[in-house]
């Protein structure tokens, strides 16, 4: 590890003004429309433990306590943006939108 010293520094302070600009969904985004981001829908939570997790074998279920006709969460960064419903797409599985968060 190398020495070295620190100085104190001094920090006026600074006032803040909120401008009068577009909020962040009313601007253009057309430099960022095009980045991937990863949506995950979540269908539901349980707590298992260790034992229970590493017994888990092919064919067996887990019962996520939660009703099939339910909301299930559309999640972007760990932040729940919409809830749905779970439908069928052509043999694939699908969320229809029934509630965007603001």
């Amino acid at each position: 590890m190398t020495e070295s010293t620190a100085k104190r520094v001094e920090l006026s302070e600074v006032k803040t003004e909120v401008q009068d600009t577009l909020a962040l969904n009313q601007r253009d985004f057309s430099l960022v429309k095009s980045v991937p981001v990863s949506v995950e829908v979540k269908l539901g939570k349980i707590e298992v433990s260790v034992e229970q997790l590493f017994s888990l074998k092919a064919g067996e279920t887990l019962d996520m306590n939660k009703d099939v006709n339910q909301p299930i969460e559309l999640v972007l960064n760990g932040d729940t943006i919409a809830t749905g419903n779970l439908v069928a797409i052509d043999g694939n599985f699908g969320i229809e939108i029934i509630d965007v968060k603001n």
